[in-house]
């Protein structure tokens, strides 16, 4: 079985594509709240892991990642 260049065995293409997405509607949202430098950008995605594995869910709606990332900015 042939693999797309730079595919990870074990996973399929949409799953990447699915990933990228998911980092956009972050990063979108991160600047939505006033997220600019990478830095913040970064420890704002860590946060967002962190409280995904505490509360045992999924992702965040847009509107959800957008009110987590004030909330993040506000405890900064």
């Amino acid at each position: 079985i042939e693999m797309a260049k730079g595919e990870q065995p074990g996973t399929k293409g949409g799953d990447r594509k699915g990933k990228k997405q998911d980092i956009k509607r972050v990063d979108d949202a991160a600047r939505r709240a006033g997220i600019t430098d990478k830095e913040t950008r970064r420890e704002f995605g860590d946060d967002l892991e962190e409280t995904k594995r505490k509360e045992g869910r999924g992702d965040f709606t847009f509107q959800e990642l957008v009110q987590k990332a004030r909330e993040f900015l506000g405890r900064r």
